[in-house]
């Protein structure tokens, strides 16, 4: 019974303790260069989720000013009130234009 005793209640030698030490802080070191890495990557995910959320309200956005444009007569401009088809004509094709690229690039 007495060994047991000794042995359970036995100090480590220093090396040993030197051993365990360093390696949990570099343990340590490890987890807070893990969490950065969580943090950054639920940061850029954050971002790319507003982001795609302000496409989509673009998206809805020059949706609706072309069926507006479509749906109104032929020489109306909602803009300037005026009849300029010329004028109607390039902002269809640029918003078209504004409208592939939020679909395709962003």
């Amino acid at each position: 019974m007495l060994k047991m005793q000794e042995f359970i209640f036995k100090k480590m030698n220093e090396w040993e303790f030197l051993k365990l030490k360093n390696k949990r802080e570099s343990l340590k070191f490890e987890l807070r260069e893990i969490n950065q890495k969580i943090q950054r990557e639920e940061e850029i995910r954050e971002r790319i989720e507003v982001k795609e959320q302000l496409r989509d309200v673009e998206i809805k956005k020059v949706s609706n000013i072309l069926k507006v444009l479509n749906a109104r007569g032929e020489y109306e401009n909602i803009f300037l009130d005026c009849k300029h088809e010329d004028y109607e004509i390039e902002l269809k094709r640029v918003l078209k234009q504004y409208l592939d690229f939020l679909e395709y690039y962003l």
